[in-house]
């Protein structure tokens, strides 16, 4: 479970590494919705398994260093295009803005 977390989160990050222009913001925005449907799956799926949130928590844990580095990836590029090119920002900031949904 928390390895495919990771590898969501990673999705997100190669995705707004290859923001350049509108069209590969807008290629973005659809790869980051996908992979934002994969992590609310991968919760709910989580949640009707019966775990208990410690065990849950536990697994989550033993991966954060890579969660961590996922999240800073997906921070400094949206810093970087909302400072240097705000246009594209918002075609991926609002599927940006669901990951935490």
């Amino acid at each position: 479970m928390a390895s495919a977390y990771v590898k969501e989160m990673t999705r997100v990050a190669d995705a707004l590494d290859g923001v350049t222009d509108e069209a590969s913001a807008r290629a973005a925005a659809a790869e980051i919705r996908t992979a934002a449907l994969g992590m609310k799956n991968l919760t709910e799926a989580l949640e009707g398994s019966g775990m208990k949130q410690v065990e849950a928590a536990a697994a989550l844990s033993a991966r954060a260093q890579d969660i961590g580095a996922a999240q800073m990836r997906i921070m400094a590029r949206m810093n970087e295009l909302q400072q240097n090119n705000p246009e594209l920002a918002g075609l991926v900031g609002e599927e940006i803005d669901r990951l935490s949904d």
